[in-house]
């Protein structure tokens, strides 16, 4: 990769990197692990702590892949045609009269997901597992 590719992603995954990182300050606050005086224990809830932000980032980023697959346009244009226009009755007429109009409009917008998300994910779950080896070790 060259340096102009790289440098616009990487604020995308320092910022991502550093809501991890919170997320993980946090889990361990709730897991106090420094509170235990046995070295598995602490390995245990330490694993916890990076496992859980790890499976919650992964899991937005590939629901984001999916999304850009297109998986979830017959739920979004049941929702903007049934509910905006049904229960909350507005005075604008509907923006796609079909499926398929709908269809094609998302596909020429375009559509993207959150790599620096599932990549960040991954690299705290990969973390997690390597600390659940130690624990098992211990």
């Amino acid at each position: 990769m060259t340096e102009e590719r790289i440098k616009p992603r990487l604020p995308r995954y320092i910022r991502t990197s550093c809501f991890l990182v919170a997320f993980v300050v946090i889990c361990l606050i709730i897991e106090n692990p420094f509170g235990e005086a046995e070295t598995r224990e602490i390995v245990r809830r330490v694993c916890n702590a990076f496992t859980v932000p790890g499976i919650v980032f992964s899991g937005i980023g590939a629901l984001s892949y999916i999304f850009r697959l297109g998986v979830y346009d017959g739920i979004l244009y049941s929702f903007s045609n049934f509910t905006l226009h049904n229960i909350w009755v507005t005075r604008q007429p509907k923006s796609y009269k079909t499926f398929y109009e709908y269809k094609r409009a998302r596909d020429e917008k375009g559509r993207g997901w959150l790599p620096h998300v599932l990549t960040v994910g991954l690299v705290s779950l990969l973390i997690g597992v390597l600390l659940l080896a130690i624990y098992l070790v211990l």
